[in-house]
């Protein structure tokens, strides 16, 4: 899908977060997280979950 041209209308993808993102607290490690295809050209947008005690809805 990396080349195919309108992949921006494709709905998110469900994934996790694998990685641990030291200046967050609590662990980021299995975070939920959304893929969101852009045009081609550019980068992948992603969202999360908020994380616990952010103070974000």
């Amino acid at each position: 899908m990396r080349e195919t041209e309108g992949r921006e209308t494709e709905p998110p993808y469900f994934g996790r977060l694998t990685t641990e993102l030291p200046i967050y607290s609590p662990s980021t490690i299995n975070l939920k997280t959304m893929a969101h295809t852009r045009p081609v050209g550019e980068r992948h947008g992603r969202s999360q979950a908020p994380l616990p005690g952010d103070g974000r809805a």
